[in-house]
């Protein structure tokens, strides 16, 4: 409708200028219209192409000449039917040619849609995607393990090695286990966890699930907003807050809100860098955050209507 009242406006203000500058003369159709043919259609499609236009490009324009070819014909101002009917003819015969055109356009996108899906590469499995979390799984249960028996003893001992690993794992799993935004595992707030802790447990996949609300709350990003954690994830993060993040807060008297922190106690960034030096470090394919959230979302389009992708992430596989 835009693109028809953009075409009718256009065409009045040509009828407009060209009585301004003509005189009267310029109210006859002949003089409006000859210069419409298919000979010049053509020319201006090649000249489209020149102008680095692509045939998607180009078939657009043609579906919108074509509904102004339309327009000439069925105007009650002009009234081609009953005060020029040889042109209105023409226009008519005009309007065929240009269809059949917009036909041929129709099948050359068709074909290179084929040729580009036929050699388009397809989004590693979920299996791939999540291949560094089953690697480095024995070292991060070894690493966590050991601050629940520190914690046990209430000794305090933290190294940076130990933080850095502990954060890429982590991120790794939120980012390509749940297909979690980067920015996520930096804004999650210990107020959204601790409200988590509050509430009653979700099922999922017949497991209680900590579900985690975080601050990114917008419609079309519904899946980013709640990480679910299984009950071995909720005692991870449990360790984590209540040794890892305490123990470091204590040493370096910080006060912020970010949940997941460096050794020196500022909430990191760049979690993405972290997760490809964690891939490299156990030599298996680098998968970046955003090609997770493709593979996971290509898996999901798979899954029957129900299914819908908040409800996929609170059944993420187990580590």
């Amino acid at each position: 409708m835009i693109v028809a009242n953009v075409e009718r406006m256009t065409y009045k203000m040509h009828l407009m200028a060209s009585a301004f500058s003509e005189g009267p003369s310029a109210q006859k159709l002949n003089f409006q219209t000859k210069t419409l043919t298919i000979e010049s259609f053509l020319g201006l499609l090649n000249e489209m192409s020149g102008w680095g236009y692509n045939v998607a490009t180009k078939l657009i324009y043609t579906a919108d000449f074509i509904r102004f070819l339309k327009y000439i014909n069925m105007d009650m101002g002009l009234n081609l039917s009953l005060g020029n009917r040889n042109e209105y003819d023409r226009i008519k015969i005009l309007l065929a040619n240009v269809v059949d055109v917009r036909k041929g356009l129709e099948t050359e996108v068709i074909a290179q849609l084929s040729a580009e899906k036929a050699t388009k590469e397809m989004p590693p499995t979920l299996d791939k995607v999540t291949e560094v979390l089953r690697v480095a799984k024995t070292d991060f249960d070894t690493e966590m393990k050991m601050i629940g028996d520190m914690k046990e003893r209430a000794i305090i001992y933290t190294s940076k090695k130990m933080v850095t690993f502990i954060n890429r794992y982590i991120t790794a799993y939120l980012c390509l286990n749940l297909g979690q935004r980067v920015r996520v595992a930096e804004n999650l707030t210990v107020g959204e966890y601790n409200t988590a802790l509050k509430r009653e447990r979700q099922v999922k996949g017949g497991e209680p699930c900590l579900m985690i609300g975080t601050a990114e709350q917008t419609p079309s990003a519904t899946h980013d907003c709640r990480i679910a954690l299984n009950p071995y994830w909720t005692k991870m993060f449990d360790f984590y807050y209540g040794y890892i993040r305490a123990s470091i807060f204590k040493k370096k008297n910080m006060t912020h809100e970010f949940f997941f922190i460096q050794y020196d106690g500022k909430p990191f960034k760049k979690v993405s860098d972290g997760i490809v030096k964690l891939q490299m470090q156990y030599k298996v394919a680098k998968i970046t955050s955003g090609t997770a959230r493709i593979a996971i979302q290509t898996y999901t389009q798979s899954l029957p209507p129900a299914k819908q992708f908040a409800d996929f992430i609170g059944k993420a596989k187990k580590p």
